[in-house]
């Protein structure tokens, strides 16, 4: 939600790595954390007086009946919304660019120097997309790159698959 703001503030070439909300509710599993089964959308996106409600009233009905689902539809609903402005900031000519994990993963460097490339930005620097990130988990080190993309399918049960899949419906 801060996305119009960080360019127009620090102006620095800002790259929106889109995750399929999916792999997005099995890593939040995987961290054991309790506040992502706590979660509320009502709560973060319509009772905090910072913009947040003005963003997101139109479809508060929406949002409310999402929120009385289980955690995977809250999560999903909230990735939903999220990127939806993100989309609608994009569409209205914000200047950054849009990428996929599952692109950045199976299509590696090049396909990240041709995106950045085409927002005229230096494709010099040296990448390293296939290392374990600052955040994987002990139990994901070394995952194969199908693994990280796809692995959410054998960790989900069905039920939760389909709680996110209708909150972005």
């Amino acid at each position: 939600l801060l996305l119009p703001e960080i360019p127009r503030r620090f102006g620095p070439t800002v790259l929106h790595i889109r995750r399929d909300p999916r792999a997005v509710w099995a890593s939040l599993k995987r961290t054991g954390w309790e506040w992502p089964r706590e979660f509320s959308l009502v709560s973060h996106l319509l009772e905090l007086d910072d913009g947040r409600r003005a963003l997101f009233d139109d479809q508060s009905e929406l949002i409310r009946e999402i929120d009385r689902m289980g955690p995977a539809a809250r999560i999903g609903g909230y990735w939903a919304c999220l990127e939806q402005e993100v989309q609608r900031y994009k569409d209205s000519g914000g200047n950054f660019s849009i990428v996929t994990y599952r692109q950045l993963c199976l299509e590696g460097t090049d396909h990240l120097a041709e995106v950045l490339s085409q927002s005229h930005t230096d494709t010099s620097t040296s990448f390293e997309l296939n290392r374990n990130s600052y955040s994987t988990q002990r139990s994901r080190e070394n995952a194969s790159l199908q693994q990280r993309v796809y692995g959410w399918k054998n960790e989900l049960p069905g039920a939760e698959v389909r709680d996110i899949e209708q909150a972005l419906k």
